[in-house]
């Protein structure tokens, strides 16, 4: 109980650091609209008193409508994104630090399309939002870069209603494929045929972030009471954290790829050059092995097998019967927060070592591959 109710108040602490933003964003926007058609009467100063003032969305939204009355309409097509979006985030169950590129590009070509608003409406609230969390970024003390990258304004009939035949993670039936036939795309024995499949079933198995496998060392890799775990140092993204492993997935391709490594490098994987391997190589390995199995989903990318490794421990039961609780998926992924996850575990005393039992039933191994078992 006293944990749910610290949840509650930092679930209520980031509501209000939105509404601060809206209205620091708004005083900034209000000096550099043009005020060549306002009312005589339109008075600068006591408008950014009122704005100053307000508490909620709600007192906010009264201020921009007096404001829009007195002639400057213009703030209304500042304020309609950031309070629609902060209404999005409110029945989504998210908050400041959920928001990327991902979030806020889905807002606008599912949401806002599934809402009817018209392509010049939504192109209007991407580019509000994307000034908006870019003035939090230069000029906001906040915990969190948004980094909102350039998004595109799909075309009105496209919903999230054009894609249902396709699904954005894999399900139990297609990870067990995928991770069979990703074995067929080599033909040799190499370094980048035992790293790739290192690499992908690492992103299956414990759902790290594509900078956090980047900056893998040998030390991130802790063998103990037979068993594997996975060390992860946190950052601005995630939380340290320290992830138990299906080590009998993993250890094959551990082993071989340990004795192709260079011992030179300084990262536990790395580029042509023995430095830290880049995001974007990671990134491009996954949607290269998903194509070469002919997966039929919109996101074929790291994120998408984080997502899946989340949903996996939700929805299926280790060898103890049992899925994993909210609280153990919320520490594997290192998030702050529990608002990603869709659904409230039964379960809340399972101990997190038990995450990687959940992968025993899935049968990946390649046809008359013998191999030991060891660290």
């Amino acid at each position: 109980m006293y944990q749910f109710l610290i949840q509650i108040t930092i679930e209520k602490k980031k509501k209000k650091k939105y509404i601060e933003f809206s209205k620091e964003f708004l005083l900034f926007k209000l000096q550099t609209l043009d005020k060549s058609k306002v009312k005589d009467d339109f008075n600068e100063i006591e408008f950014k008193e009122s704005i100053k003032s307000t508490s909620s969305m709600e007192e906010l939204h009264i201020v921009c409508k007096q404001i829009a009355f007195k002639g400057l309409k213009q703030i209304t097509t500042l304020f309609n994104p950031i309070k629609n979006f902060f209404e999005y985030l409110n029945k989504t169950n998210k908050n400041l630090l959920d928001i990327d590129t991902n979030l806020v590009e889905d807002y606008i070509n599912i949401t806002c399309v599934d809402m009817k608003l018209s392509y010049g409406t939504r192109a209007n609230y991407k580019t509000t939002l994307v000034s908006f969390f870019t003035y939090i970024d230069d000029s906001c003390n906040f915990e969190k870069k948004f980094n909102i990258k350039k998004i595109k304004v799909n075309s009105n009939d496209v919903s999230s209603k054009s894609n249902n035949k396709l699904i954005d993670w894999l399900d139990t039936d297609t990870l067990t494929r995928v991770n069979k036939e990703i074995l067929n795309y080599f033909k040799v024995d190499n370094l980048e045929k035992y790293r790739d499949i290192l690499i992908f079933r690492l992103f299956c198995f414990s759902g790290i972030l594509p900078n956090e496998m980047a900056s893998l060392t040998l030390d991130s890799f802790i063998f103990k009471d037979n068993m594997m775990f996975l060390k992860i140092e946190g950052n601005s993204e995630s939380k340290n954290r320290e992830i138990p492993l299906p080590k009998d997935k993993l250890i094959r391709y551990y082993n071989k790829y340990i004795d192709f490594r260079n011992p030179k490098a300084k990262s536990f994987f790395y580029n042509k050059d023995f430095n830290q391997i880049e995001v974007s190589l990671l990134s491009e390995i996954v949607k290269r092995l998903l194509e070469f199995c002919n997966v039929s989903i919109i996101d074929k990318t790291p994120k998408m097998l984080r997502k899946t490794y989340a949903l996996f421990l939700n929805n299926e039961k280790g060898k103890d019967g049992f899925t994993q609780p909210e609280q153990n998926i919320k520490y594997l992924l290192g998030l702050a927060n529990t608002t990603q996850l869709r659904e409230i575990l039964k379960y809340g005393s399972i101990d997190i070592e038990t995450a990687s039992s959940a992968f025993e039933n899935l049968e990946i191994y390649k046809k008359n591959c013998k191999y030991i078992i060891n660290s």
